[in-house]
């Protein structure tokens, strides 16, 4: 998805520039990327922090105006200060049809009040909420929907549950990971359960292991 974002081009750089646009009620930034030059702009900050209420600000593409041309952007970085709350400073990305970027997704259950498990008792614990993706800038999702309608007690939901169209692929590889289970309330057997029986807490506390793992090779990546 697409939209527009107005924003002006800044002849200063520095602090004194940066400080000088705040007074004037603006944010300072800059636009980057494309083996281009980095342009210095302000921007509104109302724009960005309505832009920040849909939830959506860092998945998506926007496209901006500087000197008469057209380039699409992606939101990169909002620096908030850290008493008022308010937007200090922003990153934007340029973007082209081909490039790929990392993009964490919102991942939206539905179908959960229908679902026969759920209204027996059974509890369905979400595991992530979002999910990190690979994707082509013109293709990333606003979301991503998992109908859960149909799982029943032990059934669990995985990354490959979700189909996701070329151009878009989950970040983590090394394993089919977990996005959400459905636990079965006291008094059901394994032989009431249809799907794939587990220990859900089991399941749970790998997932966490694994994301600590990943986690700290990252850090040491780049020490």
């Amino acid at each position: 998805m697409s939209k527009t974002l107005k924003v002006t081009k800044r002849e200063r750089a520095g602090k004194g520039a940066a400080r000088a646009i705040r007074l004037e009620q603006k944010v300072p930034g800059v636009v980057y990327g494309a083996k281009q030059e980095p342009t210095i702009i302000s921007i509104d900050p109302r724009d960005v922090m309505k832009e920040l209420a849909t939830g959506v600000f860092f998945n998506t593409v926007y496209d901006i105006e500087i000197d008469g041309k057209q380039e699409k952007v992606l939101p990169r970085d909002v620096q908030m200060h850290v008493v008022k709350d308010s937007v200090q400073h922003i990153d934007l990305m340029r973007v082209e049809e081909k490039t790929k970027v990392t993009v964490s997704v919102p991942v939206e259950y539905v179908g959960i009040e229908k679902n026969e498990a759920v209204r027996m008792g059974g509890n369905l614990q979400i595991v992530r909420r979002e999910v990190e993706l690979l994707a082509i800038a013109n293709l990333i999702p606003e979301k991503l929907t998992i109908d859960v309608s149909k799982i029943r007690f032990g059934g669990i939901v995985r990354m490959s549950n979700i189909k996701l169209q070329e151009g878009l692929s989950p970040t983590i590889t090394d394993r089919d990971f977990v996005l959400a289970s459905l636990k079965s309330p006291r008094g059901v057997s394994a032989d009431d359960v249809d799907g794939e029986v587990v220990d859900e807490n089991e399941e749970a506390r790998k997932e966490q292991e694994a994301e600590q793992e990943a986690k700290q090779e990252s850090e040491k990546d780049s020490e």
